[in-house]
């Protein structure tokens, strides 16, 4: 056993350089996992602080007829703590453009008043005063397109 020991500090004293390495890399990834470990167990209680900071719907319902009828389902349930309906449109098979002429871009568009909605509010929006022009758009449209304030975006149904 000794005769091990002795050979292995022989080792360390010559191979200093790749002993701090491996020391280095060891402790990387130690930390890469346990902040891997820990992202894995509290992914879903940050999933729902947002969520609930966000005030999300869990369940999303479109129709155009019978809304009474899934209004008096939904809340005859227990799991059901709020309720909103608010009339909107849908567009599916949208193209939106930034310029009057330019490049058309394929988009499934829900358009409704901002402020009808309780759930699902973007945070920032509860003193947005809105003109009758004035819209709120995906916020990838900003990086995707270039989208900013005071922009004008055109909006078509495809095929007209």
């Amino acid at each position: 056993m000794k005769a091990l020991y002795f050979i292995a500090k022989q080792n360390l004293k010559n191979k200093k350089g790749d002993v701090v390495t491996l020391f280095i890399l060891i402790t990387l990834a130690t930390v890469l996992l346990y902040t891997s470990l820990s992202v894995f167990w509290g992914m879903d209680t940050v999933l729902e602080s947002v969520y609930e900071k966000a005030h999300t719907p869990d369940f999303l319902f479109l129709s155009d007829a019978g809304a009474e009828k899934i209004k008096d389902i939904l809340m005859s349930q227990d799991e059901v703590v709020e309720y909103e309906a608010s009339d909107s449109i849908l567009v599916s098979n949208g193209e939106y453009r930034k310029e009057k002429n330019g490049e058309k871009n394929q988009y499934e568009f829900l358009i409704g008043r901002i402020e009808d909605k309780k759930i699902g509010k973007l945070a920032g929006t509860e003193t947005v005063e809105s003109d009758r022009q004035d819209i709120l758009l995906p916020y990838y449209m900003k990086a995707a397109d270039g989208f900013s304030i005071g922009d004008s975006c055109y909006i078509t149904a495809a095929g007209t």
